[in-house]
């Protein structure tokens, strides 16, 4: 699977960034870093968001949000999208406790669909390697005061043929 999404980001010129650090933060870190636009969508890539669907998106950037968070719980989260322990405890209460604590306004700190100013996330100082970097995106943009809007989003369940529980 992975081999098919290089080759298809190579050839439709998507930018790529690379780092020889494992995990999910690490990744993204090297993809902000690598990117040349003003703004960037960053979205995990198992089919479980429609990226032909970011016209809110934009238009909150556009509009002078630094980051656009997706929330899934104001959009909707299909049948087999995400665990029930995730949708109804997991999610709920994390994001639950980085409002608390942080004051955040974020009511899903962890959709993997998100748009922002990529000088403003560079200039938080991203640091953490691996799931993490979902949490700290939204810390830090909230304690450095980042316009921070939320959309509606929708969750569908993994396009690479696993089977949640």
């Amino acid at each position: 699977m992975a081999a098919r999404t290089v080759l298809k980001a190579l050839q439709d010129g998507s930018v790529r960034g690379w780092s020889m650090w494992r995990g999910y933060g690490s990744a993204l870190i090297a993809g902000i870093q690598a990117a040349r636009g003003r703004w960037v969508i960053m979205g995990d890539s198992d089919d479980s968001y429609d990226f032909s669907k970011l016209d809110l998106y934009l238009s909150r950037l556009r509009a002078g949000s630094e980051l656009v968070m997706g929330n899934r719980f104001a959009g909707s989260i299909q049948p087999g999208a995400m665990p029930p322990l995730h949708r109804y405890l997991g999610n709920p209460v994390l994001s639950g406790v980085g409002r608390l604590l942080f004051r955040s306004e974020c009511r899903d700190f962890h959709c993997g669909l998100r748009g922002f100013d990529r000088d403003a996330i560079l200039r938080l100082g991203l640091s953490s390697p691996g799931m993490e970097f979902a949490s700290e995106m939204v810390v830090k943009a909230t304690l450095q005061r980042l316009r921070i809007t939320e959309v509606p989003t929708t969750l569908a369940p993994d396009g690479r043929g696993f089977v949640l529980d």
